[in-house]
């Protein structure tokens, strides 16, 4: 484990990429509306121009949705735009809503992996359990989760943990049962993180590695552990919505023995896969 002077470090630098995420509603009542803000969760910034990931859980019936750095707690909160909906993946993409003539800001954000995980591997994540805003939390990955193949069939689950060992965890295969989510798909790759223990508000935090950079987005927990979205699910729904100008494909990174491997490329990211997205 890292020295607790450098996981201090670490804390104060990669907290300033985290959101705090709230969904709200509009209520009417006879002549008057109001605004109620319902739930909260976590997000975590992927550019400079306020492009941020959470759960869609999170946001998931809200009829505005707002957030704030954490970071920046006396900030008034900023509208954000859902500009992606991936239920499937338990995905949603937000963007920083802009007013005409105000200034631009420039966001604090974390790039994605680009190296495989190892089981026993530290990981480091920074959400927002209940009102404790910036939580710190350690865990490590408790399976093998390289060489994932996304889901595009039907949401069928077909069982093989009893018979055999699967070469990756899926959503269904660690299903808790105090998931909200209910439209994911059950082929959904996963990374089970134990002694990773949060709490509701956290759904949509980053999983860090030890440099900083993303391998996932948490998912679901349990009394002992937790569930993050594969790091490889969040850079294919980003490709789809950066487009193929600023996400490519390439194969020429690896050996040719390889050759069922690919790799996605957002400007200077590579991330490994190994289907096609």
């Amino acid at each position: 484990m890292e020295s607790d002077k450098k996981l201090s470090k670490f804390y104060e630098k990669w907290k300033q990429v985290v959101w705090f995420i709230q969904r709200a509603t509009v209520v009417k009542e006879g002549d008057h509306v109001r605004i109620d803000r319902i739930g909260g969760g976590s997000g975590f910034s992927v550019s400079k121009d306020g492009l941020v990931f959470t759960c869609y859980h999170v946001i998931h019936g809200a009829n505005f949705i707002f957030g704030h750095m954490i970071k920046d707690e006396e900030a008034e909160p900023v509208v954000l735009d859902l500009v992606v909906s991936k239920p499937d993946y338990d995905i949603a993409v937000l963007k920083v809503r802009t007013k005409v003539g105000t200034e631009t800001v420039s966001y604090k954000y974390a790039k994605l992996s680009k190296v495989p995980f190892k089981v026993g591997q530290t990981t480091l994540c920074v959400g927002n359990p209940s009102a404790l805003l910036g939580t710190f939390h350690f865990g490590r990955i408790g399976f093998p989760c390289n060489n994932v193949t996304l889901p595009e069939g039907p949401m069928e689950y077909n069982p093989t943990s009893l018979s055999v060992t699967p070469k990756y965890p899926v959503h269904a295969d660690l299903r808790f049962d105090k998931t909200e989510e209910t439209d994911i798909h059950p082929d959904l790759p996963t990374i089970p993180i134990n002694n990773l223990i949060t709490a509701p508000g956290c759904s949509g935090a980053p999983i860090f590695d030890l440099k900083g950079n993303v391998i996932g987005m948490l998912s679901s927990v349990s009394r002992s552990s937790s569930t993050a979205i594969h790091v490889v699910a969040l850079a294919v729904v980003l490709r789809h919505y950066l487009g193929p100008r600023k996400f490519v494909l390439r194969r020429d990174l690896e050996p040719r023995k390889q050759r069922h491997q690919c790799f996605l490329q957002v400007e200077d990211e590579v991330i490994k896969a190994d289907n096609d997205p």
